[in-house]
């Protein structure tokens, strides 16, 4: 990190929130030569944005948006990144909301946080630096919690924050034993002045659910919001819900908010390669790809079906089956295309049963709790696991952990839910 450019402010009072933290401005390469003024981003869990500690990696931000701009896929921009009152980062990044403070055991503080942000930490931003402080040049952006706190705060402060970046937002709450679903904040059904980009990863579990998500676009666009233009969804391959994968994919909503012109080079179909016969709710995702780096799932897709009495397909990628069999789909767009097939099969159901297990080093404490994916209950000493109904085609990208920011050593690990499933994991290390 080149921290010559790298502004800290300690300990910034909020009156609001009755409480400090530090924020981190980060200027671009021209800013002390130049009298121009910036955009800026501003980031939610702000630490991360730069540095890696015992909570978790960094976003490497300043890498970034260096390299986009050095690269001339971007304008030169600042990067504001607000640091947590770790005791209070849930708190304050939900706006209290029905059945959402009993989901999460807090009080929800968001609205507050919201006045934070919107009326004394920019105003100081922008009088303290040279800033472009009008909203389509000012950018919002977190994940998970602070995914959802930028998707209230935009809408609730369009003149303020014109671009809103909303990274696995945690949308809805869902018990790991009954799946029950609480919602955590109020889906917007109105067309409003923003820029709005909308992702998660395919591979995160039961914590972020990406028909939640793709709820959540469809709902902007049948608000009226634009695909491409104010607004992209991208439901990302085999990502989890980790700070690695979103610093892999940062680079994407800081294109959409701030790059320069972008060509389609190529297009990818994923999806299940099965669908029961009465299964309502299975999406393909078929994916733009853009010389820039530049990725989105396409919500207006249009897909030409092999044989037509088998499966029909809505242009947001729902599968509608008709009859059993086996039919092509294939997906066209900017003179592209992509294929796949699909087969209508009646031996599926919605859930699948899994067998986890998981044997952890000796000197694992014999109170702790094991995570896999889902949480996993102690069958004896250094083993823990469980049979489980689970989604089918849910997908899991992780590491075994035991609290966190307490993982296993690994490079990670991967399942996708069917019948049959079975997985004997060792945890060779703790990091």
């Amino acid at each position: 990190m080149d921290t010559t450019r790298l502004v800290k402010i300690e300990a910034f009072r909020s009156e609001f929130l009755d409480n400090s933290r530090d924020v981190f401005v980060y200027l671009p390469p021209s800013y002390e030569a130049s009298s121009r003024r910036y955009p800026v981003l501003y980031m939610h869990d702000g630490r991360h944005a730069f540095f890696a500690d015992e909570y978790g990696d960094s976003w490497e931000a300043d890498r970034v948006v260096d390299s986009l701009a050095s690269e001339g896929r971007m304008r030169e921009i600042m990067v504001v990144a607000v640091s947590v009152v770790s005791s209070r980062r849930v708190a304050e990044y939900f706006h209290p909301h029905p059945g959402a403070e009993k989901a999460l055991g807090v009080d929800c503080r968001g609205d507050l946080y919201e006045r934070f942000l919107a009326d004394e930490l920019k105003p100081f931003i922008d009088s303290q630096f040279h800033t472009l402080p009008e909203p389509q040049h000012t950018a919002l952006l977190g994940a998970s919690a602070g995914g959802v706190i930028s998707y209230a705060i935009g809408f609730n402060r369009p003149e303020v924050f014109g671009n809103l970046g909303v990274m696995s937002p945690y949308l809805v709450s869902t018990d790991l034993e009954t799946l029950a679903e609480t919602p955590m904040v109020q889906l917007h059904e109105h067309k409003a002045p923003l820029k709005v980009w909308l992702d998660t990863g395919s591979a995160e579990g039961l914590l972020i659910l990406p028909r939640h998500v793709r709820d959540a676009a469809i709902r902007l666009k049948k608000a009226g919001f634009k695909q491409g233009e104010d607004f992209a969804f991208y439901l990302t391959p085999q990502a989890a819900h980790t700070q690695q994968d979103w610093s892999a994919r940062l680079h994407m909503p800081l294109l959409f908010f701030f790059e320069k012109m972008a060509q389609p080079v190529r297009l990818e179909l994923l999806g299940a390669d099965e669908i029961a016969l009465t299964e309502t709710d299975v999406y393909l995702n078929a994916i733009n790809h853009f010389d820039t780096g530049f990725a989105l799932s396409d919500l207006e897709a249009s897909y030409i079906v092999g044989n037509s009495e088998i499966l029909e397909i809505t242009p947001e990628g729902r599968l509608i089956p008709k009859a059993l069999g086996t039919t092509t789909v294939t997906y066209q767009k900017h003179g592209l295309c992509a294929t796949k097939t699909i087969c209508v099969n009646p031996n599926l159901g919605p859930l699948a049963t899994v067998r986890l297990e998981v044997t952890v080093p000796p000197e694992t404490p014999t109170d702790t709790r094991i995570w896999a994916g889902v949480e996993l209950p102690r069958l004896s000493a250094g083993k823990y696991g469980g049979t489980f109904r689970l989604p089918r085609g849910l997908e899991f990208a992780f590491k075994v952990s035991r609290g966190m920011g307490k993982n296993e050593r690994s490079r990670g690990r991967y399942f996708k839910v069917e019948d049959g499933l079975e997985l004997r994991l060792e945890v060779e290390e703790w990091e």
